[in-house]
């Protein structure tokens, strides 16, 4: 499992600005999660077979040695094995959660970048309103909302501030 993991680790890109970073940080967060999740599935998978082989205990020890081999087979087949499978599940997860937080993000700045440049045209008041309505809408993913929420509450805010200055 460590080496499963390790590879895991050893195909992820380096990133070099700081928002790459956080988003691989949480990427890593999440795909540790799945992992224990993943570990204690095959905890449970060894725990079935083991309760099988004991209850199954006139069959011979080659016949456990071959079944057991087959399993392990079944599950680190590269091709269709469970491992594969899941690990790209896991994968499709996380690219889509990525997909919608930058195609939001994305609104969102343009959103911003229209009011500040429209600040002449729409008068001080109606930008600080426009701003204080931008809002980070929940994806499904606790730890991204909360902290693009927070992200987002602090940057409009602190566009408004400087807003006020120059009233």
């Amino acid at each position: 499992m460590r080496i499963l993991l390790l590879s895991f680790f050893l195909m992820l890109p380096l990133s070099t600005s700081y928002a790459e970073e956080t988003q691989k940080q949480g990427d890593l967060d999440q795909f540790k999660e799945w992992s224990e999740v993943f570990t204690s599935l095959i905890e449970l998978a060894q725990t079935v077979e083991q309760q099988d082989t004991e209850k199954n205990h006139s069959k011979t020890k080659t016949d456990d040695h071959n079944l057991s081999d087959q399993i392990m087979t079944e599950i680190l087949d590269s091709e269709n094995g469970t491992i594969k499978q899941l690990f790209n599940f896991i994968m499709n997860m996380v690219n889509e959660e990525r997909a919608k937080k930058e195609q939001q993000a994305n609104t969102l700045n343009a959103k911003i970048k229209f009011i500040i440049s429209n600040v002449q045209d729409l008068g001080v008041l109606n930008a600080k309103i426009q701003l204080a309505t931008i809002k980070w809408q929940p994806i499904g993913s606790i730890k991204i909302d909360s902290e693009m929420s927070t992200y987002y509450e602090e940057l409009t805010a602190s566009i408004i501030d400087q807003l006020s200055d120059t009233d």
